[in-house]
């Protein structure tokens, strides 16, 4: 059972430049207002919590490069070397993927961050199947996320207090049904997502009634 007041660790990464390459999904214009008011009540649970935009709120789908880890060479060079192979590769998936919804029932809080939580969708395994696989195939570690997740805010200082944070998680209310009809390929470049360069917005075609290829399983 996961604990319910983690100790919580303020993130040294919040505003600075960094380099990340990922395909996310774009909240709804009613998504982004409900985690906002989210962010606005959990204010109140002390300082220290940190907050960006609404606009820059959104669902991690895959990884690709991650912000966090090393690769010993530049995940630039790295993107130079595998960058449009990858993009085909994801093209080619997504237009066999049919398009779906995420539903957000409840936030959690965890060591790094207030996140909201969503369900368990098939599409979005099949979409991290093929990302740590064609990673694999180009000799790159993957990090893909366990869970469907959108971030609501980060911590700017240790001092937090969990047990009172954990519990405004509890009475804020943010479920909300987000519909994923395309994918941002994406680098960011401030984190997290303060800026990003948008790579290729890559629709999703594919007809629920036919099965995804083998070759991306």
């Amino acid at each position: 059972m996961r604990d319910a007041t983690p100790l919580l660790k303020a993130d040294p990464l919040w505003g600075k430049p960094c380099i990340a390459y990922s395909l996310q999904a774009d909240l709804t214009d009613d998504a982004r207002r409900i985690f906002s008011r989210a962010q606005e009540r959990l204010q109140a649970a002390g300082p220290g919590l940190l907050t960006g935009p609404p606009a820059t709120l959104h669902i991690s789908v895959a990884c690709l490069l991650s912000v966090r880890e090393r690769y010993g060479v530049s995940k630039d060079s790295l993107w130079r070397r595998h960058g449009l192979q990858w993009t085909a590769s994801l093209r080619e998936l997504l237009a066999a993927v049919p398009p779906c919804e995420v539903i957000f029932r409840r936030l959690e809080v965890t060591d790094a961050a207030v996140i909201a939580v969503a369900e368990p969708q098939s599409e979005v395994r099949t979409i991290r199947s093929h990302v740590a696989n064609m990673l694999a195939d180009a000799g790159v570690p993957s990090f893909q996320p366990s869970i469907i997740h959108a971030t609501v805010l980060r911590y700017g200082s240790c001092e937090l207090r969990a047990e009172a944070l954990a519990e405004a998680a509890r009475c804020v209310h943010i479920e909300s049904s987000v519909p994923i009809r395309q994918l941002v390929l994406s680098k960011e470049t401030v984190y997290p997502s303060l800026a990003r360069e948008v790579i290729e917005c890559m629709p999703l075609r594919g007809d629920s009634s036919l099965s995804t290829p083998s070759t991306f399983s």
